[in-house]
């Protein structure tokens, strides 16, 4: 019952998102996206040999994140069934979405210089919009990745 209760906030709350910046209130998209949800937690503390301690802890440096978070990301991923990201996958999905970004704007830029006077949507225009698209989903994957706290 929990989990469906938790699960509404969060669709609410995407919704309250989605309407704020359809009507182009800026400000309001700030507010809401920096809004805590007031999701009660619970401490989990458990005791494990220290050799499987030491192995999560090497999982956790080589994936460049905490064991906290390492841990916490298994968890998830086996309650639920999906993949989270963690600290090297993040870093490299950020880095990949601002190349993408800039390309699409390198893009943009020449279908402006092309396009003097309105003419038909060139492929060029297209290619844009899938690279706008993409940068989205990657913004919303690394949103939900990173929002597990």
């Amino acid at each position: 019952m929990y989990i469906e209760h938790h699960q509404e906030k969060i669709k609410n709350h995407n919704r309250e998102i989605q309407e704020a910046k359809s009507q182009n209130n800026h400000d309001l998209v700030r507010i809401l996206s920096r809004k805590k949800l007031g999701i009660k937690k619970q401490r989990l503390q458990l005791s494990i040999p220290i050799y499987d301690y030491e192995y999560l802890e090497k999982l956790a440096k080589n994936s460049h994140s905490s064991i906290q978070y390492y841990t916490t990301v298994i968890i998830l991923e086996h309650l639920y069934s999906e993949k989270r990201l963690l600290g090297n996958e993040i870093e490299v999905l950020k880095k990949s979405n601002y190349e993408l970004y800039k390309i699409g704007v390198n893009i943009n830029q020449i279908a402006k210089a092309n396009n003097a006077g309105d003419m038909v949507e060139l492929p060029i225009n297209q290619l844009y919009n899938q690279i706008q698209k993409h940068i989205k989903v990657v913004q919303d994957l690394l949103k939900s990745s990173t929002d597990i706290y």
